[in-house]
């Protein structure tokens, strides 16, 4: 695991707080979108370091006000030139209800998958996701989402969090 190293007499900063693993993030409230168009979510946002590796984990409360055709989106924005795989376990777009197939695909970590959002009777669903990235550059790394169907309004709800641990 990767610690900052910190010397007698430094001034300990925000910024330097803030490289002290893990680093949670989570929705204080849910965003909504109509959308198709992958966009960064605003909370689950996060600044990497150049030549650093990083494990995320977390889970992501979603739902939809059209259970026919208002699935989710899932991607990640990353720094220029990185690399690595993510995986998320959630339903498939063809749920109809809480239990039976999940989807469990593994995706480099520029690859969008889409997953279910709603199950009869209007329960939300969660998608467990981890994820590896190995960055050559300083940048942005964020979950960005959208609906993957021709309708309705989907939801990233309150609660949904994401951990990131730089371990190298």
């Amino acid at each position: 695991m990767f610690y900052p190293e910190f010397l007698a007499g430094q001034i300990l900063t925000a910024g330097r707080l803030n490289e002290i693993p893990p680093v949670l993030k989570y929705k204080a409230a849910g965003t909504d979108r109509t959308t198709t168009t992958l966009s960064d979510d605003p909370d689950l946002t996060f600044s990497t370091a150049a030549n650093a590796v990083y494990e995320t984990r977390g889970v992501l409360r979603v739902n939809t006000t059209d259970a026919t055709n208002g699935d989710f989106n899932l991607s990640w924005t990353v720094p220029s030139g990185a690399q690595g795989l993510w995986s998320g376990i959630g339903q498939p777009t063809t749920a109809t209800g809480s239990d039976g197939t999940v989807r469990t695909m593994g995706s480099t970590i520029s690859a969008s998958r889409a997953y279910g959002a709603i199950i009869s009777g209007g329960n939300e669903l969660a998608i467990v996701v981890h994820s590896l990235l190995v960055t050559s550059s300083a940048g942005t790394y964020a979950v960005s989402w959208a609906r993957s169907g021709s309708a309705g309004t989907v939801s990233l709800m309150a609660f949904s969090y994401l951990a990131l641990t730089r371990v190298g």
